[in-house]
């Protein structure tokens, strides 16, 4: 089996304007000719398919092909560093500044997640703490102006 082709970044309008003035006729067989030259990763030719081999390949020796395999599969951007459940007080309270939240929810929040050894109310651990935090405080902050 051939080795996987690499993706091409193609804009819906490019593959459109290929076909749309062609006949069914024709569309039909530059289809195969594209599936051949995909195949064979064949540039030549004036197939969609040996388009968008040509812009695979363009891609492949990019910065962008090489941030990719850098890193993952997937390719794209590393992923975020999960924020971490603060050590202590002053980095909660440098969270809370940062987020701009409440600073008694927050310390709520630290408190009853660190009581259940860094776990939510259902027992799932906390994974990404700043995206928590930002819940907890606007779940607490809908409950007050309900009862208010």
């Amino acid at each position: 089996m051939a080795k996987d082709i690499w993706w091409a970044n193609i804009v819906f309008r490019e593959f459109s304007a290929h076909y749309i003035e062609k006949t069914d006729e024709e569309i039909v067989k530059d289809v195969r000719e594209s599936l051949v030259r995909l195949a064979k990763l064949d540039t030549t030719g004036t197939s969609f398919g040996a388009f968008m081999v040509a812009r695979a390949m363009e891609r492949h020796g990019s910065s962008q092909a090489k941030a990719s395999a850098e890193n993952g599969k997937l390719g794209g951007r590393p992923p975020k560093q999960k924020a971490q459940i603060p050590a202590n007080t002053t980095e909660l309270y440098d969270r809370v500044a940062r987020l701009k939240v409440d600073e008694a929810d927050a310390r709520n929040c630290w408190e009853a997640t660190m009581q259940r050894g860094g776990k939510d109310a259902e027992g799932r651990p906390v994974e990404n703490f700043d995206a928590y935090l930002l819940s907890w405080c606007k779940t607490a902050k809908e409950k007050r102006s309900k009862s208010a």
